[in-house]
């Protein structure tokens, strides 16, 4: 169990330090907080830390190591100290408050077996739904919003309004989201932390899946509210994000699929959707 003071927060740091320096700022009011960690996932370190930060330690390997790395990083450091029972991991580019970090705790708390719990992710002004819930779509291997009515991954529907009133109840999903869980000490070291294979994207899909089969749950926690700008270091259009997911996509389906037979058919016909538009985008580039 969780207790007051048993909580780490750690920062995995790519791209604007401005950004940073906002969601370093907004977890000074979470109480019982441990320690707190930037991961520093980009070449060269800052020179020094704006003042007005929180109490936060630096940690950085001079050369970016992908989120994956970054975060198990960030995870063995915290972990190092015994008090720590749980790391919350967050994007640089997402804002929380007090109460998301209070209704993580109490879900995380109140289930012995729930490895992982994740909150709903808004976006930045707080007026629309960025995720709320993941699941994976077989045979494809796609990670999709738990709540159909709610898009994922891009989705147009992904834009509605937040519904305010829904059932705060938490409750199981594949994966949590890795843009602000919450990790218990006993599950991350069950399976070893994130596949660092991964870099970025689909890593939290993945470590929902083994973490499932190790015997922990992942949980949803609508009640717990964090705002995020999506997508600010690396847009999803980039050559580097459109590599990776697309890589990531298939090394995950093919380490998950409950139907390799299935999954394997549909990975020859993506396979030859995306040689058909490598071939059109290089025609109409020359």
């Amino acid at each position: 169990m969780i207790s007051s003071s048993r909580l780490a927060i750690c920062v995995v740091h790519y791209g604007d330090p401005a950004r940073t320096w906002r969601c370093l700022r907004s977890t000074a009011a979470v109480e019982g907080v441990e320690a707190r960690l930037l991961v520093w996932n980009d070449p060269v370190p800052p020179a020094e830390l704006p003042a007005d930060l929180p109490p936060v330690e630096l940690v950085t390997e001079g050369t970016n190591l992908g989120y994956a790395a970054g975060a198990n990083l960030g995870c063995h450091r915290a972990f190092a100290n015994p008090a720590v029972d749980a790391v919350w991991l967050l994007n640089n580019d997402a804002t929380v408050d007090a109460d998301a970090a209070v209704a993580l705790r109490r879900a995380l708390d109140a289930q012995p077996d729930v490895g992982i719990v994740g909150p709903r992710i808004v976006t930045l002004d707080g007026a629309a739904i960025w995720h709320d819930g993941a699941r994976v779509a077989w045979p494809e291997g796609r990670p999709d919003d738990a709540e159909p009515r709610h898009g994922a991954d891009g989705d147009a529907d992904r834009d509605r309004d937040c519904d305010r009133d829904r059932d705060p109840t938490p409750y199981p999903v594949d994966f949590v989201c890795g843009c602000a869980p919450l990790l218990r000490r006993a599950a991350f070291e069950a399976v070893g932390g994130f596949d660092e294979r991964y870099f970025l994207s689909y890593e939290d899909a993945d470590l929902g899946l083994r973490l499932q089969r190790a015997g922990w749950a992942s949980w949803h926690v609508p009640a717990a509210v964090v705002r995020h700008e999506g997508s600010a270091n690396l847009a999803p259009r980039a050559p580097a994000s459109r590599y990776y997911r697309t890589r990531n996509r298939l090394l995950f389906a093919s380490e998950h699929s409950p139907d390799p037979a299935a999954t394997a058919r549909w990975r020859r016909r993506w396979c030859r959707r995306l040689r058909w538009r490598a071939w059109r985008w290089l025609w109409t580039e020359a």
